[in-house]
């Protein structure tokens, strides 16, 4: 898949984010972590950060309440879509799992794949809209 127009923003808003983390994140160990995330993520070839940089804009919720203040975060879910593909192209990819408390999602292809624990809490992972 070649470099879309929904990873160009959502390179620019990585971008952006990395350049104000000193203000967004003020643990400096989790703005460290997020710094290196991001960093990865930017740094992968053309093409292939679209996931990568959702899961990180999306990881904390200091960085999802950056996001919302710039994005509607049905923009961010819809940057995950594939485009070109049949059906709705605006429905997220894959299953979407949340934790409990509200403060880790990601996103599974499959609903049968274990969505494993919270990072942040160790909380099992669950179905959203099952919580």
């Amino acid at each position: 898949m070649g470099y879309t127009m929904q990873e160009e923003r959502l390179r620019e808003l990585g971008a952006s984010l990395r350049s104000e983390l000193g203000s967004v994140i003020d643990d400096e160990n989790e703005r460290d972590t997020a710094a290196a995330e991001l960093d990865a993520a930017l740094a992968l070839p053309p093409g292939e950060a679209k996931d990568e940089l959702v899961d990180v804009l999306r990881a904390r919720p200091q960085t999802r309440s950056w996001v919302a203040a710039r994005i509607q975060i049905a923009e961010l879910d819809q940057l995950r879509a594939i485009p070109g593909l049949p059906g709705i192209s605006t429905e997220p990819l894959g299953v979407h799992f949340v934790c409990p408390k509200g403060d880790y999602d990601k996103y599974l292809e499959t609903a049968g794949e274990e969505p494993g624990r919270c990072p942040y809490d160790g909380l099992k992972l669950v179905r959203s809209g099952d919580d």
